[in-house]
């Protein structure tokens, strides 16, 4: 979980995606991937610097068929970065990308239907398209002894169609989000021991409209959703090759909604917190070991907020989910061509965010009381020579619904 320092949804992980810059005046590079259910992904990249200036375009095209009939799934993305270094102390960037796919949905099965059959979808013309556009500007400033900041000003566009003609139902929703990310980070001794704190606030502003048609009546939705989430965290050398990490981060959110037939207007606030305890002991110049506690948090979007039947409200009975994270892990470079490590995982949710399909008229939103996550990572790495590495990952969970009526 990343709940601490990226706050709503970062409940099962954060992949944090940083490009390279570019060194040379040209670099690039291009990439073909195939597999399992006819899936291929080719993807491309070029760069260069000029000076203080350096950017980086790249592109890819991603299909796969999907495992269940109707599942298929076809991808484009195109994105670039610009980086222009004032001086040794301030630089200022702007990413932005654009994404564009089409999706089939399978849809539930009832189980007799599964355990004979479990590729088939009951829902073959059901599919959804997305176009997803954004633009991040950020500036980084070093404060000479006294730390450095950071700051994003982002903007987000969303706009996705579905059609689901086995229901008789299909809506258009945009979706424009403005973000602004400032933080603070020092790096000093303290007691002659290193100390990094990262001190940081997230705003959110998010304005939803949904166009819906059901039986071919039109319905008009709208949705503004404000957050704000001040965070802390602190990464201590208690010993030289012994780090505690300590970090909190309290979250606000506020949904407002208006719905036009019938005409109707609700509100819903709520706030959950977040935390991590972490330890790391270094012990030689490539290896480690590892444990730590999170506490996690997630708020409904917009979607599973909304209840439709019998009237349009937020629904009441809907809360936040919460999860606590156990981890474990070691890894250990045996020489300078031989690497593993292993990591043991523990999640038990509360109140997890589910689609429960059993809910007359047409299923709802729900809370499941509690459910478990048990499982573990091992992976190696091998370089029998200069040019060529060699490695694998093995991962396995085991997740459980822990209550009725789906234990």
């Amino acid at each position: 979980a990343g709940s601490v320092l990226y706050g709503d949804n970062a409940v099962g992980g954060v992949i944090n995606i940083i490009t390279k810059k570019p060194e040379k005046p040209f670099s690039a590079r291009a990439e073909v991937v195939g597999g399992s259910y006819g899936y291929h992904k080719e993807s491309g990249s070029v760069g260069g610097k000029w000076g203080p200036l350096s950017a980086i375009l790249n592109a890819d095209y991603s299909s796969t068929e999907g495992y269940r009939e109707n599942g298929f799934l076809r991808a484009k993305n195109v994105g670039g970065k610009l980086t222009y270094d004032l001086n040794n102390d301030i630089s200022f960037n702007f990413s932005g990308g654009f994404h564009r796919d089409d999706a089939g949905f399978p849809g539930g099965l009832p189980e007799i239907i599964y355990r004979l059959h479990p590729r088939v979808t009951l829902h073959p013309d059901d599919k959804a398209q997305t176009d997803d556009g954004y633009g991040v500007l950020g500036i980084k400033a070093k404060l000479w002894s006294f730390g450095r900041i950071e700051a994003d000003l982002s903007y987000r566009h969303r706009e996705v169609s579905d059609s689901f003609p086995s229901f008789f139902f299909e809506d258009e929703r945009t979706l424009s989000t403005w973000g602004f990310t400032p933080k603070y980070i020092l790096e000093k001794h303290l007691w002659n021991f290193l100390n990094k704190l990262t001190l940081g606030l997230d705003y959110y502003k998010s304005d939803s409209e949904v166009k819906s048609f059901f039986f071919g009546s039109p319905n008009r939705l709208e949705v503004t959703k404000k957050s704000v989430g001040p965070y802390i965290l602190d990464e201590f050398s208690i010993l030289d090759n012994l780090i505690l990490s300590l970090g909190y981060r309290h979250e606000w959110v506020t949904f407002n909604l208006f719905q036009e037939i019938p005409r109707g207007k609700d509100t819903s606030r709520d706030q959950e917190s977040a935390c991590n305890v972490g330890l790391d002991y270094l012990f030689a110049k490539r290896s480690s070991a590892f444990f730590s506690f999170k506490r996690s948090f997630r708020f409904p979007v917009s979607d599973e907020l909304i209840q439709f039947f019998p009237t349009f409200q937020v629904n009441p009975d809907l809360k936040p989910q919460t999860g606590y994270h156990y981890e474990a892990g070691i890894r250990h470079a045996f020489t300078d061509q031989i690497e593993a490590n292993l990591t043991l995982f523990w999640i038990d949710m509360r109140d997890e965010i589910f689609f429960n399909p059993i809910v007359p008229p047409f299923g709802e939103n729900a809370n499941f009381p509690k459910t478990r996550r048990l499982g573990f990572e091992i992976g190696a790495k091998f370089k029998p020579l200069s040019w060529l590495l060699v490695w694998g990952n093995y991962t396995y969970i085991r997740p459980e619904l822990l209550g009725e009526p789906f234990s």
